[in-house]
């Protein structure tokens, strides 16, 4: 199940860094340690577009199946725009963010 998932994610991963003209403070992997702690896969990107600007686009996904009939569903899209008052990357930020989510979870 999860073998589907890390094609993509490793392609994107490869993809962005062999982009020439990206750098440190210019662009950010990341993740939530917490969802993996639930064997959730989840995983984002960050791109700094200008001096104060960065947009951030964050995604988790999980589908389990349990052997007592039980099943739980959840996938998870955030985008947000993100504005920095000094420079990106530093300090605090104000953002304006996007959810997008689903959950189902049920027992027959």
């Amino acid at each position: 199940m999860y073998r589907a998932l890390y094609l993509p994610l490793l392609s994107i991963i490869f993809l962005l860094s062999s982009v020439p003209g990206l750098w440190g403070q210019q662009s950010a992997l990341k993740t939530n340690v917490l969802y993996w702690a639930t064997t959730t896969p989840n995983g984002g990107v960050e791109l700094g577009l200008g001096r104060r600007f960065s947009v951030d686009l964050w995604g988790a996904y999980n589908a389990w199946k349990f052997s007592n009939e039980m099943k739980l569903n959840l996938y998870l899209v955030q985008p947000e725009i993100r504005f920095w008052p000094c420079r990106k990357f530093e300090g605090h930020f104000v953002g304006l963010l996007q959810v997008s989510n689903y959950l189902n979870s049920y027992r027959n």
